[in-house]
């Protein structure tokens, strides 16, 4: 049986660089520079510096203005700390979470650079928003009694675009896979074009949809089954995704199954956290609970991530 093998060996060509990612081999020989260069994939080296600094852009604009907006409530947030004698329990389980979300990150975008693989810049995406959004959950939590309902009303519209942001990747890799079933019924889809140009349209369909929605929330109740909404439908979405994934056998470079599983229980979870809301009150022991499931969940789909489907 022929096997997919790792193949590491570069080539410069002008500004390109000749790299194999994955090649078909059933021997244990390295391939000659000829051999890797009929397997090769093109990395155009300018589109590569492109792309790199279009990514550090768009971090450091996330991070900016959820950093600025940690310096507007800073006296709000110190007042917190001073009041409640366990948010700095609530502060550490929040880092623990976006330490590991953001090492996730760096580990997908350390995999793309190297072979520039989609699949690992759609995952250092999600992970990297992910964090910034847990960032800027944790200003809700510092500031919720600290500051009046508008003022909540606001930030609460702003979460709803982190996880708006936050899903697009995994969305994005969805319809791709969703496109991939409709195209035997509609070989048109099988235009290389075609596929683009109805991803996108999809994807800014979903996501102006989506912050109308947000911009025009009267209040916290709408904004609440906004959340609810968005994130029942996207990670069911995502969850179906690694599933289906996994039935084709595709997406060979991560274990679907496990990553799909992940994502499933992150649904559970996402959908149990108003029932141990309405429990356990808005409270700190509520607070370490959601998030320490979280911090579960999260290493499950880590490990599908990490590991290689057997197929």
């Amino acid at each position: 049986m022929i096997k997919v093998g790792e193949y590491n060996n570069k080539i410069k060509k002008g500004n390109s660089t000749i790299t194999k990612i994955s090649v078909p081999v059933n021997i244990d020989r390295p391939l000659s520079p000829k051999q890797v260069e009929s397997y090769a994939v093109v990395k155009d080296e300018n589109k590569s510096k492109v792309a790199k600094i279009l990514v550090l852009a768009y971090a450091i604009i996330l991070s900016t203005i959820v950093i600025f907006m940690y310096g507007i409530y800073a006296s709000q947030i110190s007042a917190q700390i001073a009041s409640e004698e366990r948010a700095w329990s609530v502060i550490g389980i929040f880092a623990v979470r976006i330490g590991l979300l953001l090492a996730a990150s760096i580990y997908m975008f350390y995999k793309w650079f190297d072979g520039f693989n989609t699949t690992w810049l759609l995952f250092g995406l999600f992970f990297l928003t992910l964090a910034l959004g847990k960032l800027f959950g944790l200003l809700m939590n510092l500031v919720f009694f600290q500051v009046d309902e508008a003022t909540i009303l606001t930030l609460s519209r702003i979460r709803i675009i982190f996880v708006i942001i936050t899903m697009l990747p995994m969305i994005y890799l969805s319809i791709k896979m969703i496109l991939l079933y409709l195209s035997k019924k509609y070989p048109s889809l099988n235009d290389p074009t075609r596929e683009i140009e109805t991803r996108w349209v999809l994807i800014l369909s979903i996501t102006f949809s989506a912050i109308i929605g947000v911009a025009l929330a009267p209040n916290l109740v709408v904004t609440g089954i906004l959340v609810a909404i968005i994130t029942i439908s996207s990670l069911s979405m995502v969850a179906w995704l690694f599933f289906f994934a996994h039935r084709r056998e595709k997406l060979p470079e991560i274990n679907p199954r496990i990553v799909g599983i992940g994502f499933l229980a992150y649904l559970v979870s996402s959908v149990s956290r108003p029932v141990f809301q309405v429990l356990m009150g808005l409270t700190v022991n509520f607070t370490l609970l959601v998030e320490t499931i979280d911090i579960i969940v999260l290493a499950v789909i880590l490990y599908g991530i990490g590991r290689e489907a057997k197929y």
